[in-house]
């Protein structure tokens, strides 16, 4: 038993609900099962535990944004660190939510590591996108939308051509112009940014949430790294 305790204390990581609600303060919205790599979105007709995960957490989020009215239900996504899942919940997500014929604009803001195109299957090679939106002054909101092929209520706005400074492109009016632009365009807005424990590109545009989504990867991330991040923001009201 002594090695067994021993183990315990050494062992740092997250691995379900229970470990995720004793550390972090904030409102627990669901938790969605690892599946293979073959079914990584869920689909219109779905009865998977993940179908059903991700109708629980959209139903848990209307909830909580029940009184916002008469303009679009902004949903910002983040996680600790890279490969946590965050971009695979926001497309998720948005496919979730427009599968119940609600009008759906998801935005790529991880503009460094841009992953939603190829998640969707959609072709990214010659998409102009958000990067290309805040440089060229002359492109119009509109024209980076990218419509998806097979769902009439799901629209994209890709990152564009990676930039070499994303953290300044985020600070530009243009951000500013883009929101007010599409918000009450669509009932929602889905917005895929980066991981906050390695960037702050996020917090640049925090402001514009009406909720933020922090995804944890279960079995990958360090408890005190997730407590002194996620804590820090939530009780800043960051």
């Amino acid at each position: 038993s002594g090695f067994i305790y021993v183990k315990d204390l050494l062992d740092t990581k997250l691995y379900n609900k229970d470990d995720l609600v004793d550390l972090v303060n904030a409102p627990y919205l669901g938790d969605v099962p690892k599946t293979s790599k073959k079914t990584t979105l869920i689909k219109k007709i779905d009865y998977s535990p993940k179908a059903e995960a991700f109708r629980i957490i959209r139903s848990n989020i209307d909830f909580i944004l029940k009184s916002i009215e008469n303009k679009s239900k902004k949903i910002f996504i983040t996680s600790t660190k890279a490969q946590e899942g965050k971009s695979h919940t926001s497309t998720n997500l948005a496919s979730s939510i427009s599968f119940s014929e609600k009008s759906v604009l998801l935005i790529e803001m991880d503009i460094r590591v841009p992953k939603i195109l190829k998640y969707l299957g959609l072709d990214d090679s010659k998409k102009v996108g958000l990067s290309d939106f805040i440089v060229d002054k002359k492109l119009k909101p509109q024209e980076i939308v990218v419509k998806h092929k097979d769902n009439k209520y799901l629209d994209i706005i890709p990152s564009g051509a990676i930039p070499p400074n994303p953290s300044e492109l985020l600070m530009s009016d243009r951000v500013d112009e883009l929101f007010k632009y599409f918000d009450g365009k669509y009932d929602y807005i889905v917005v895929d940014t980066s991981a906050v424990g390695i960037v702050s590109d996020t917090l640049l545009i925090a402001d514009y949430a009406d909720i933020f989504i922090y995804v944890v990867g279960a079995d990958n991330i360090d408890k005190r790294q997730l407590a002194n991040v996620a804590n820090n923001l939530y009780e800043k009201k960051r």
